[in-house]
């Protein structure tokens, strides 16, 4: 592959016009999600596991979605409006419909009358 080279000459009188475009289904998109939200989400959830959980606490993500497991619904309750605070300090957000506490596990059947 060869390289060229403009002349100074025709670069300097030249108007350039830059435009900036976001690319959200690139192939770039999921590594750049993958690497700011681990700096984001994933080192903190370490930090807080250590510091605030009662419980187990576990966490599967893809890109930018995510699933959390917790031992202690206390600990899901704490960490969910902790992970609010986390998020708008890097102007992010949580998607509102997908957001919830789901009770599941082996106990989670023992009384499905009863509400989560």
């Amino acid at each position: 592959m060869m390289s060229r080279v403009i002349p100074a000459s025709l670069i300097r009188n030249q108007q350039i016009k830059l435009k900036v475009i976001f690319c959200v289904h690139g192939v770039i998109s999921p590594l750049l999600t993958n690497i700011y939200l681990h700096y984001v989400l994933d080192l903190w959830v370490e930090w807080w596991r250590r510091h605030h959980a009662h419980g187990e606490v576990y966490i599967v993500r893809y890109s930018d979605d995510f699933v959390m497991g917790f031992q202690y619904r206390l600990d899901a309750e704490r960490f969910q409006a902790g992970l609010k605070e986390r998020m708008a300090q890097f102007s992010l957000e949580m998607h509102e419909d997908k957001t919830r506490l789901v009770e599941f596990g082996r106990f989670a059947v023992k009384d499905p009358s009863r509400k989560s």
